[in-house]
């Protein structure tokens, strides 16, 4: 954009697509080819013109060209992996309500903006309930909401009567690998205001430093554990010290939608009658499971933050509610989380109303 400027940048995609719409026109006029679809350009059909919103390009072809760089943007830093050293370039930047800019209806609105993605949609308020705007795909960033501002993204849209569907982008990409476009996509999980209800509650406690609060105790092993530490009862070589307060994603409840995502998802909103297709609510476990159930169900393959169950080392497989594979490593922690649970005793296992 910098580079070529919004009139010059429209220019050219308008010289592009008239050399498709030649292009096509020369095919039809051949009759050693056949056109299997019609040509269909918006900027040159106004009858079949549908508008699509990107918020968010990121790596877009135009931006790369445009600014020169490669890496990770964001606002105030807020999604930036602190543990990776980098340079860290800061740009004051203006920004601008996505409302004031569109007034009309919209097929699709793309939201990815590095974790302000409730920046977006708050911003996007009117557009959103005086427009039309169909379907929206945003990227979910778990605890970039928390270390900012907000934490009801989705739930707000569901109250502008849109219906969620969370891409699982390896599970959604093999099921269409094999399918033709011409027909309905696969079903996606749906993102359910029940299951919304418990990532709200784990935000709450996660800003007070609460979430999966207090750590599980064992009396019979030592504990408490000191004030001074956030370890809850490590008690030695039973609950290890992977066993503390607010951790991502093992202090999700399982009922949440957080409980399926490991750094971030992508969520698909359509309004109710639109062309998404929805499965089963997401969540580690059923909404319906009682709260002294612990362990995934047998059978299935992956844990807390969808990190499969099999790949993870004996020492946190109970902590992701995954079966201890090694029991002369794990057993004895497995034997008293199921007790614990059966007891109640387990902080990330409530279940809502």
């Amino acid at each position: 954009m910098r580079m070529y400027g919004a009139e010059k940048l429209r220019e050219y995609i308008r010289h592009h697509i008239a050399l498709a719409s030649w292009f096509a026109e020369q095919l039809q006029a051949d009759e050693r080819f056949e056109l299997m679809a019609p040509p269909r350009f918006g900027l040159n059909d106004p009858d079949s013109r549908a508008l699509f919103v990107d918020v968010g390009a990121n790596f877009g072809w135009f931006t790369i060209i445009a600014a020169c760089i490669w890496g990770t943007a964001g606002i105030g830093g807020h999604n930036i992996d602190q543990a990776i050293k980098s340079d860290i370039e800061k740009l004051m930047v203006d920004s601008v309500r996505i409302q004031d800019i569109v007034q009309e209806d919209a097929l699709l609105m793309k939201v990815d903006v590095e974790g302000w993605e409730w920046s977006v949609i708050k911003g996007a308020d009117s557009l959103l309930k005086k427009y039309n705007v169909k379907n929206i795909v945003l990227e979910y960033s778990p605890g970039v909401h928390e270390r900012t501002q907000d934490t009801s993204t989705l739930i707000s849209s569901v109250g502008l009567k849109y219906r969620l569907g969370y891409i699982n982008d390896n599970a959604f990409t093999a099921a269409i690998a094999d399918t033709d476009w011409g027909h309905q996509l696969p079903a996606m999980p749906e993102v359910t205001l029940h299951n919304l209800k418990y990532d709200l509650y784990d935000a709450i406690n996660f800003k007070d430093t609460k979430m999966g609060c207090p750590a599980p105790k064992d009396t019979k092993m030592g504990c408490p554990a000191p004030k001074d530490t956030k370890m809850g009862c490590p008690a030695p070589n039973v609950l290890n010290s992977t066993w503390g307060c607010n951790l991502v994603p093992e202090d999700h409840n399982p009922r949440s939608f957080r409980s399926v995502l490991g750094h971030r998802g992508n969520v698909w909103a359509s309004k109710e009658g639109g062309s998404l297709v929805l499965g089963q609510p997401t969540g580690i476990f059923k909404l319906d499971d009682p709260a002294n159930k612990y362990f995934i169900d047998d059978g299935a393959k992956f844990g807390q933050g969808h990190r499969p169950c099999e790949s993870l080392t004996p020492k946190v497989q109970v902590r992701h509610r995954c079966p201890c594979t090694v029991k002369a490593e794990c057993g004895a922690e497995e034997e008293i989380v199921k007790k614990l649970a059966a007891e109640g005793n387990m902080p990330n296992n409530y279940v809502l109303g």
